[in-house]
């Protein structure tokens, strides 16, 4: 039976009354008004097809609701459903589903990038700078330089730590320790994310060894002090011999932290100054809401210890200009050639790579351009981290200095729903696959790097007019450390 197509609440859906199946088609549409009784919350969006004419009701009823289940869609480039209902009202019956995401608009800032893409591919160019960029070598190797970088970098800026699903549940906790500093995770019985130094005010032991849990106290293994989720100190052994302790002072460490756009952030150095998140966040701010990482679960969590500076792994983020050498039989075909194009928010930094089906927007009209299915967006969260959207799913990146010349890479992989079907868990795997295949790509050949460095052949490294990112990320470094930047206040 062909597909009969209806429009309703901002998408054309197409009915296979066969099938029983809803199928989304098209772009956005004007919506009409809903049955009497239908709810649009927040974060949701009612979506409906009219079932086969045939199955007219001979009189009116009122609007009655089945509910069918949770499902999962099995193609991961819908949104997640959450259920499916049956709706009843008037003459007509509408089978429903209610989505676990918003549908986003395309942006103002998003259709500026289209147009200077779809230009660049008219012009044969692409986005370049004046000039190109010469980059001592010792910026890389200097261990002095290093422990600026690690003390400004690493200690005064925020860092996403986790995801919220990590810290689901009130006793929730996680630990990290990749920063070099201990910190201890909690969300607390109200609900809040909170952050600690991962240390005994007894005699400094650590507190907590496991990497995630769930608990209400936590207990020190040297002499049992014992600290609530919100950091205090709640007990020790024999009391007696510590009267004159105001227990109020003992309390644990906290770190600066907060939970914005569904990820955990904390700036790993104790502070009184609070931490801005929000205003530090701004230029991400519409780009985070639309991707709502906050409802998306994590599918795979990995972390790779590197032989290789930091900035060697957080560069290869920085251009494309070498997917189509380093990663000819992986990634190259999938975009267009260095052709991205550069958002400079400093020191954050927005990277808009085209798929080869973008310039398929040359045909749509502006008012029915759609930004994401025809993007990989490679976000960079000064100083340490990469919010990495590809077309249906989701990349936390964070690249953080362990010593001189190594660095640990950790990967949070987020999808929009957990997978319910073989078909789903082999699609999201085989995206698993080919990032794992892509990165240690990169990592050989930063590896190499990081060795050639011992030969003297480079006193700098040269970044081309068209490897714009290289060029913002440096200067941002470069400010950070000379206190041109900072964190901001409340």
């Amino acid at each position: 039976m062909p597909l009969r197509q209806d429009q309703h609440a901002g998408v054309e859906l197409a009915f296979d009354a066969e099938a029983g199946e809803i199928v989304e088609r098209g772009q956005a549409v004007a919506a009409p008004s809903a049955p009497e009784g239908d709810m649009v919350g927040d974060h949701h969006v009612i979506e409906r097809a009219l079932v086969d004419p045939g199955d007219e009701l001979e009189q009116p009823r009122p609007l009655e609701r089945e509910q069918i289940g949770r499902q999962a869609d099995p193609d991961p480039d819908g949104r997640a459903i959450e259920h499916r209902e049956t709706l009843d009202h008037g003459f007509q019956r509408y089978r429903a589903c209610r989505y676990t995401r918003p549908i986003m608009g395309t942006t103002a800032e998003e259709r500026d990038i289209i147009r200077r893409l779809l230009d660049h591919d008219a012009q044969k160019s692409t986005d370049m700078l004046p000039a190109v960029m010469d980059n001592p070598v010792a910026k890389y190797t200097d261990p002095d330089r290093l422990r600026q970088e690690v003390d400004v970098l690493f200690r005064t800026f925020p860092i996403a730590v986790a995801h919220r699903s990590e810290l689901a549940e009130p006793g929730h906790f996680l630990t990290h320790d990749e920063t070099g500093v201990p910190m201890l995770v909690t969300r607390t019985e109200s609900g809040e994310v909170k952050a600690f130094l991962n240390v005994c005010r007894h005699r400094g032991a650590r507190i907590e060894d496991l990497p995630c849990g769930n608990a209400r106290r936590f207990a020190c293994p040297y002499h049992s002090w014992t600290y609530d989720l919100d950091g205090a100190l709640r007990g020790m052994p024999q009391p007696v011999g510590f009267d004159d302790v105001d227990r109020s002072e003992r309390a644990l460490v906290e770190l600066p932290a907060a939970e914005y756009a569904g990820l955990v952030w904390v700036v790993p150095s104790p502070g009184s100054d609070e931490i801005d998140f929000a205003a530090w966040l701004a230029p991400f701010r519409e780009q985070l809401d639309g991707l709502d990482l906050g409802s998306h679960v994590v599918f795979k969590k990995w972390a790779l210890h590197r032989d290789m500076s930091w900035r060697i792994a957080v560069e290869g983020f920085q251009e494309s200009y070498h997917f189509c050498s380093a990663h000819r039989e992986s990634a190259c075909s999938n975009y267009l050639d260095n052709q991205s194009v550069w958002s400079d928010y400093g020191p954050h930094i927005r990277h808009s790579v085209p798929l080869p089906s973008m310039l398929e927007l040359r045909d749509v009209a502006e008012e029915d351009w759609e930004y994401r299915p025809y993007f990989m967006t490679q976000n960079y969260v000064f100083p340490a981290n990469f919010v990495q959207a590809m077309t249906d799913h989701v990349y936390l990146h964070t690249i953080i200095p362990t010593g001189p010349g190594t660095c640990v890479f950790q990967c949070v992989m987020l999808v929009p729903e957990a997978p319910a079907t073989e078909k789903a868990e082999r699609y999201w795997e085989a995206n698993y696959n080919v990032v794992r295949r892509v990165f240690d790509e990169d990592f050989a050949i930063g590896e190499g790097i990081q060795r050639n460095f011992a030969t003297g052949a480079n006193e700098s490294f040269v970044f081309g007019t068209y490897e714009c990112g290289l060029h913002f990320g440096q200067k941002a470094i470069d400010d950070a450390l000379e206190g041109k930047i900072a964190a901001p206040r409340r």
